[in-house]
């Protein structure tokens, strides 16, 4: 997909790019990228003595609550980590030391990279999922002295039902609605069943090189609009591969 809509199958990065005529510029590939990072967002003047880059994470931290949950999942990690390769088997442990240094891997790529936490949701439930099966539910299991309150009957009883490999497919689940929850629980209902609806944006039309398209009047998303559609004016290096055959057979770049 990325080779056909860029030329490049792992845009934005230059890696494996080809030769082709409707490949982007090396120069769009990189502002791409810096736009994906997003943290020149959070860029501001420092006038403290405080590194630049603690003020600007923490302009990042206090920006919203799910900033405030990656960082608690990546904290809370480290000593479930410690918990699970210390009651696990000797031969299993390698199993589960991959698997947390996935986990771990995975946070700190999007921390540095993308803070977005839709981006790596699954790297931050990953270890938090495996602590809860390897280290709850088997506590639950043998110990009937929990079952005193309600919901630790019930929880009780779940565990009675439940192997290791199937709470690490329903525990990751779980998190991700518990995260979802706390992040945003007035629009709980639309993420979990059915999506909101897509916002509808003013459009104007505009004709370049014989292209005729869309663009959103006072927005730098198109959403569901009618195609083709950009947020910027085309330049006028881009024409049609075969003016006579339409948009059908693609664009490209003249020199």
């Amino acid at each position: 997909y990325g080779t056909i809509v860029s030329g490049c199958p792992l845009f934005p990065s230059e890696l494996f790019c080809l030769d082709l005529p409707w490949r982007v510029t090396e120069q769009r590939s990189k502002g791409t990228a810096e736009e994906v990072r997003f943290w020149w967002k959070y860029a501001e003047d420092n006038s403290s003595w405080l590194p630049d880059f603690l003020v600007t994470f923490w302009a990042w931290f206090v920006e919203s609550k799910k900033s405030q949950l990656m960082i608690i999942l990546f904290a809370l990690s480290v000593p479930m980590t410690w918990r699970i390769l210390s009651v696990s088997e000797r031969h299993r442990r390698w199993e589960y030391t991959c698997a947390i240094a996935l986990g771990f891997a995975g946070m700190i790529f999007i921390l540095t990279q993308s803070p977005l936490i839709r981006f790596g949701l699954g790297y931050f439930i990953l270890i938090p999922s495996l602590w809860s099966a390897r280290c709850v539910l088997p506590q639950i299991q043998t110990s009937p002295q929990t079952s005193r309150g309600f919901f630790s009957r019930h929880l009780l009883k779940l565990g009675q039902y439940l192997t290791a490999t199937q709470t690490m497919v329903l525990l990751p689940t779980l998190f991700a609605v518990a995260a979802i929850a706390l992040c945003d629980p007035r629009h709980l209902g639309d993420r979990l069943f059915l999506p909101p609806h897509l916002p509808r944006v003013e459009l104007e039309r505009d004709t370049n090189n014989g292209i005729e398209y869309v663009r959103p009047v006072d927005s730098i998303q198109c959403w569901a609009s009618e195609l083709p559609c950009t947020h910027y004016a085309l330049n006028s290096d881009i024409v049609l591969r075969e003016p006579a055959s339409g948009i059908g057979v693609g664009f490209k770049l003249t020199d």
